[in-house]
């Protein structure tokens, strides 16, 4: 009836087995019976996230899907869409979820979650991104490292699969570290948005000997 409107399923495999590579956990595989048709248009005439994601990744040419392992279980619908649609099938890598201090999963009750509201706590980004970079992968014992270094150690073979904890202690510590180190006239820059939120104008912080530099330690 074309007054009627109607979910789209797609029709999922039901033999054999769909087997995913991991570039963190390896290989996965999951049995084709024991997925659902999955619908892939509602009703009202919205497309579901796994379709979605689907023509997305695959119109934008992604070589590597990387987000969270909360995700594995979307893997196996998502994979036969890929190639229903004729699109290659993206290399995965699911990352470690993070916990709190309690080994539960990190949520609001554990503090700040967001990078915005760390960067309004006081936080420099490079501090944040070590930090998060740090969390389930590791180079040696080097704790500090650059952008250029990261970008040139980050190897997949040396992220953890378990979940990592997230330690605000250790980013304070991080933290502090890059404001001793950092150029004086960087750490500055970060300060004044603080330094015009206390009430300080650009021509209070002028009068200020040295400028916004001599507040740094």
């Amino acid at each position: 009836n074309p007054t009627e409107t109607a979910a789209l399923r797609f029709k999922a495999p039901q033999e054999g087995q769909t087997v995913i590579t991991d570039l963190i956990k390896g290989q996965i595989v999951f049995e084709n019976n024991v997925l659902d048709d999955l619908i892939i248009l509602r009703s009202n005439g919205y497309a579901t996230y796994n379709f979605s994601v689907v023509v997305d990744d695959g119109l934008m040419e992604i070589s590597h899907v990387i987000r969270g392992d909360d995700h594995v279980n979307n893997t196996p619908r998502q994979v036969p869409l890929f190639s229903a649609l004729g699109f290659p099938v993206p290399q995965f890598a699911h990352l470690p979820m993070i916990l709190g201090s309690d080994k539960t999963r990190l949520s609001k009750r554990h503090g700040a979650t967001s990078v915005l509201a760390y960067r309004d706590m006081g936080y420099l980004p490079e501090a944040l991104v070590n930090y998060l970079v740090r969390l389930g992968w590791s180079h040696g014992d080097q704790e500090i490292f650059s952008m250029s270094e990261m970008v040139e150690h980050f190897d997949f073979k040396h992220v953890q699969a378990s979940a990592a904890v997230f330690n605000p202690e250790k980013l304070l510590w991080l933290n502090a570290h890059y404001i001793r180190h950092s150029d004086p006239t960087h750490v500055a820059g970060a300060l004044r948005p603080f330094l015009h939120q206390a009430g300080y104008g650009d021509e209070a912080i002028a009068r200020i000997p040295g400028g916004a530099e001599a507040l740094v330690p």
